[in-house]
């Protein structure tokens, strides 16, 4: 390494103007170049009056990149940025070193790989007894970290103004004694103030007009800055009403303040939040109310209401409900459903439900029975529906439940009296098909038989009365034909003695001759005789179908099946025809509309215990009886 000026570094420290010491011995040179050579963390330059390095100490190798071989007699301008030697800063900064003595700078520097760091450079005029210029030491330090500390600190800082700013929610930063100290642009909007209305202004500002969420009022020191500072804990999610001056109105907020400890443990601030939730309040009082609503309604409606969890079990049941079952509300709510229904209707209440919690339908409505707690089955018309949760979960199920027992009782002795009408209206029937058969028939047959004994001596007769004698003649006879058709039709007595499939072949055989209607009868080989009821119901229909048919469906064909089953006997009757505007099922269609015929038809299947279903197509009219082979239900 060249020579080094005899310098020492602490006499340049203590003289203005960086002036050498009067003697450089030989002691000075040794702690010099001691100094020199610790100062790792420092690069120490040596320069000559033109600016050329003399000295590199290894700190200037390491912050700097090059080795003193490197870089010494260089002129000192390679250590800068081009953009500062354009510039003529190195020459600039040598001046005012001269000028001033020392000069200090911050900036951007470069390494021998082209990295640059931030650097702290003292540049040092070093000047003999005499004054004369001898040279500059210059002593850099390597500050990148604290500047990029720096930098990411104001950064930071930025950031946080920003979002403090920016934030839809108020904040509020409270000194040790609950004032204000700084504020954001909504915490001023949500409270309806201006910076110099908030700034300053305590929590126990007289002012301030707040209220607990329960409506009383919040003194100052309740209110959660207050609170924070004398817990030193945080005080969140509390709800306060306001009453803004400015707008006149209350609005509701949800705050948060958090105390921050000075190193005694002393609150030095308190960093308040609060979120404006008048919207979600009034939505809160509009649930309330409509609650309290649905309360009343429940508690005192004339109709039945029960809410069960998912499972059936009752935990909300009104007064109508307990009347109905007879059971108290406390005797209910240890229950489920399922055990105060019929055993008979409780598989299809239960396959229902299972449909409902699925989601394959909304709702339900069944009739079906009770236990009452005194024994007896209450009939009920019974409304399920889903209640689901704010996520759209099923939460709850609640049924509207109608006492139709009296109803039931009316439609049962309806049905009673409905049955013992056709069985007068079938019993009078026969009585006129027997009367017809067994008096009138032989009546005229008797004429008949006079008749024949007037015609023997016809010759002795004119020619008119003759005429008039066998036209009387031709008249008995087909007196006696309609007269036997008409009373098998009122009760074909081949219906007692030989069954239905007999009774229905020779009905057919006559309706076809008649009306000019195909008809196909299948029947299984296996029917045999039926209950003489059953058999009766089902000849019944035929007549009534086939009449219809005729009537008003145009159709040529029409189609008889029936088959015998384990427990039943299903009869199904087709046409080919146009059809019946709507649902002959439900209830839909009035009397008006489809006659007597098919109300006393759907009224004898019922007598039986079994069912009636009339299906329209578009290219005729589907007929089907399903009744059960024990005959009418006891």
């Amino acid at each position: 390494m060249p020579a080094s000026p005899l310098v020492d570094p602490n006499a340049l420290q203590a003289r203005p103007g960086g002036e050498l010491p009067a003697q450089a011995g030989s002691a000075s040179e040794v702690q010099f170049r001691l100094f020199f050579e610790s100062l790792k963390d420092y690069a120490i330059i040596i320069l000559d009056a033109g600016g050329h390095i003399t000295s590199w100490n290894e700190g200037a190798a390491r912050i700097r990149g090059y080795s003193a071989g490197e870089i010494v007699g260089k002129h000192f301008s390679v250590l800068y940025p081009p953009e500062d030697i354009c510039q003529g800063k190195p020459e600039h900064h040598l001046e005012r070193a001269i000028t001033e003595g020392r000069w200090t700078d911050d900036g951007w520097r470069i390494r021998k790989d082209g990295s640059r760091f931030w650097a702290n450079v003292v540049i040092t005029a070093l000047r003999d007894e005499r004054g004369h210029l001898r040279g500059f030491a210059k002593v850099t330090r390597d500050n990148t970290a604290w500047k990029r500390a720096e930098e990411a600190l104001r950064e930071s800082a930025e950031r946080f103004r920003s979002l403090f700013q920016g934030v839809s929610v108020g904040v509020v930063l409270s000194g040790p004694h609950a004032e204000c100290k700084q504020c954001n642009q909504a915490a001023l909007d949500l409270l309806g103030l201006t910076e110099d209305q908030l700034v300053g202004r305590t929590s126990f500002d007289p002012e301030w007009n707040c209220i607990n969420e329960d409506g009383s009022p919040c003194p100052g020191k309740d209110h959660p800055i207050p609170r924070a500072i004398a817990t030193r804990q945080p005080v969140r999610n509390v709800v306060m009403g306001v009453y803004r001056s400015r707008a006149k109105d209350w609005a509701w907020f949800l705050v948060n303040a958090e105390p921050r400890l000075a190193a005694d443990s002393s609150v030095s601030e308190v960093v308040c939040s609060f979120t404006d939730i008048t919207e979600r309040k009034r939505a809160e009082e509009e649930l309330r109310a409509s609650e309290e609503r649905f309360r009343n309604a429940f508690a005192h409606a004339a109709t039945g209401m029960a809410l069960t969890d998912l499972g059936g079990r009752f935990f909300e049941v009104n007064q109508a409900f307990c009347q109905i079952t007879g059971y108290t509300e406390q005797e209910l709510l240890v229950q489920d459903f399922p055990s105060i229904t019929h055993s008979d209707d409780l598989p299809r209440n239960m396959d229902l439900m299972r449909q409902i919690l699925a989601g394959t339908i909304p709702s339900y409505v069944i009739e079906k029975r009770y236990i009452h707690k005194q024994g007896a089955a209450v009939w009920v018309r019974i409304s399920v529906s889903l209640l689901r949760d704010s996520r759209r979960q099923p939460q709850h199920l609640i049924a509207l439940v109608e006492d139709i027992t009296e109803r039931k009782q009316a439609e049962e002795s309806l049905r009673e009296l409905s049955g013992r009408v056709l069985q007068l209206q079938d019993e009078e029937r026969r009585r006129l098909a027997r009367e017809l058969h067994d008096s009138t028939a032989q009546n005229l047959a008797a004429l008949g038989m006079n008749l024949g004994i007037v015609d023997q001596a016809a010759a002795a007769l004119d020619s008119g009365a003759r005429k008039a004698l066998n036209e009387s003649l031709a008249l008995a006879d087909q007196c006696i034909r309609e007269l036997r058709t008409f009373s098998y039709l009122l009760h074909p007595p081949v219906l007692d003695d030989l069954g239905l499939s007999s009774a229905l072949t020779w009905y057919i055989e006559g309706f076809t001759e008649r009306s000019g209607i195909a008809v196909k009868l299948k029947i299984a080989a296996d029917l045999g005789r039926l209950p003489q009821e059953l058999e009766l119901m089902l000849f019944r229909i035929v007549q009534e179908s086939l009449t219809n048919i005729h009537v008003h469906s145009g159709s040529r064909t029409a189609t008889i099946r029936i088959a015998r089953h384990a427990n039943e006997v299903v009869m199904q009757i087709s046409d080919q025809g146009h059809g019946i505007a709507g649902n002959l099922n439900d209830g839909g269609l009035t009397l008006a509309r489809v006659g007597v015929g098919i109300a006393g038809m759907r009224e004898r299947v019922r007598q039986m215990g079994g069912r009636l279903e009339i299906r329209s197509r578009s290219s005729g009219t589907d007929v089907e009886v399903v009744a059960p082979l024990g005959g009418a239900p006891t």
